[in-house]
């Protein structure tokens, strides 16, 4: 098993908040003119996403394998997660 990247989020555990990150890549994939899943992967990570170990979802970007295919996708409920905390309600 060959880890190709890592996200390391600095975490206020106070707070519970996030003050920032880094981001590690050991290895990319050609992405040329497709979208980049493996930066994508890594960065819904420093914004609180976790690996979606269901094996029925192979092309969720936050699958713990993600293919080299460059193809994919963000989750409907990976967005309402995103949504739910990082907008405000007015």
């Amino acid at each position: 098993e060959y880890t190709y990247a890592e996200a390391v989020p600095r975490i206020n555990v106070t707070t519970n908040t996030y003050h920032s990150g880094t981001i590690y890549i050991y290895s990319t994939f050609n992405c040329i003119d497709k979208r980049p899943t493996l930066i994508i992967h890594e960065v819904l990570h420093l914004f609180g996403l976790e690996h979606n170990v269901n094996p029925s979802h192979e092309m969720d970007i936050m699958h713990p394998y993600i293919r080299d295919d460059c193809d994919a996708n963000i989750l409907d409920k990976d967005l309402d997660f995103l949504n739910n905390i990082y907008v405000s309600n007015q």
